[in-house]
This record gives structure tokens, C-alpha cells and sequence, in this order.
């Protein structure tokens, strides 16, 4: 059984309290949790989606979160447990290029051959037809 100070039972009750109490606690470290992820990640896009599904999953489990202890690091698991799980999500289904006869890549190719042509008329309609 886990023992829960005065404030964490309070916040359980009062959603503003617990929202503020997030916003003050938290977020209050976002600027290293983006700099954490851009080491991670090495691109600013993944980073911010990576900070952003961090600060989601916090928000989530900040009632079992105890005061006391060092909020950084508890924030900082969760944003490198996310970035693992991401990681061997994309490990285990790598997106593969299209390929000739897929719907997709001809869709793609008539549109390269229709703006090589002319490159101001290409109609979303002649690339549809094209394609089938």
C-alpha cells in the first residue's frame, strides 16, 4: 500500500489544484526536457513530438507522482522510456518505399510525368484517373 502525503490526496479532489500544481512542478522543466530530447533525437520535429507525448504521460500519471521526490528525473524516465518504446515501435515496422505497382507510387510517378510536362496544369483528377 502506498502511503500519500496531504497534498496528493488534495489534488486527487480539485482538478485546478491539480492542474496548477502540474503546471508549477512540471513544466517548470521543459526547456531540459527539449534539450534531452533533441539529444536524443537529433531532429527538432521528434523532439518536440517526443516532449510533447512526455508531457502527456506525466500529466496522466502526476497523482501517483510523490512529492519529495526529484520531479526532473522522474519526467526525464518517462521521456526516455517513450523515446525506447518508440524507437523499437519504428525498429520492429520500418516504413518501406513504394514501389512500382503500388497505388501510391504510380499515383506519385503520373504526377512527376504531369508536372514534367506542364508544370502548371496538374489536376488532381488527371492523377486519379491515371492511376487506375
Amino acid at each position: 500500500m502506498t502511503v500519500q502525503s496531504p497534498k496528493a490526496k488534495s489534488r486527487k479532489g480539485n482538478p485546478r489544484a491539480f492542474h496548477k500544481e502540474f503546471e508549477e512542478t512540471a513544466l517548470a522543466h521543459l526547456n531540459a526536457m527539449y534539450a534531452l530530447a533533441m539529444h536524443l533525437t537529433h531532429n527538432k520535429a521528434d523532439a518536440e513530438d517526443l516532449v510533447q507525448e512526455t508531457v502527456i504521460k506525466a500529466y496522466r500519471a502526476f497523482k501517483n507522482f510523490e512529492q519529495g521526490t526529484h520531479i526532473k528525473a522522474w519526467l526525464f524516465t518517462i521521456l526516455r522510456n517513450t523515446f525506447i518504446n518508440e524507437y523499437r515501435r519504428r525498429k520492429k515496422s520500418p516504413v518501406q518505399p513504394a514501389q512500382e505497382g503500388d497505388p501510391e507510387f504510380s499515383f506519385y510517378a503520373t504526377a512527376f510525368e504531369q508536372k514534367q510536362k506542364n508544370p502548371d496544369n496538374v489536376r488532381i483528377e488527371d492523377l486519379q484517373d491515371a492511376s487506375k
